[in-house]
């Protein structure tokens, strides 16, 4: 993913987007299927996916990105 593409990603909706759309079709419909376990294990993951981004996108980004998360969380103060 080149600079320009990861500095778009600033929403929790586009990280997600971006997510989905990398992902193959067959990925994407056992993701759908999966278990309390595989959802577990899914987390993993996707934490993993998002603390790379954290490290390798602009500060400004980031803070764009925290508070949209907060944001979704409904946990504005």
């Amino acid at each position: 993913m080149d600079q320009s593409a990861k500095d778009s990603l600033n929403t929790v909706d586009a990280v997600i987007g971006d997510i989905i759309a990398e992902m193959p079709l067959d990925d994407r419909v056992r993701s759908a299927n999966l278990d309390e376990d595989g959802l577990a294990v899914l987390q993993l993951v996707l934490d993993k996916y998002l603390r790379w981004l954290f490290k390798n996108q602009s500060e400004g980004v980031n803070r764009r990105l925290f508070k949209d998360c907060i944001k979704q969380s409904g946990n504005e103060a």
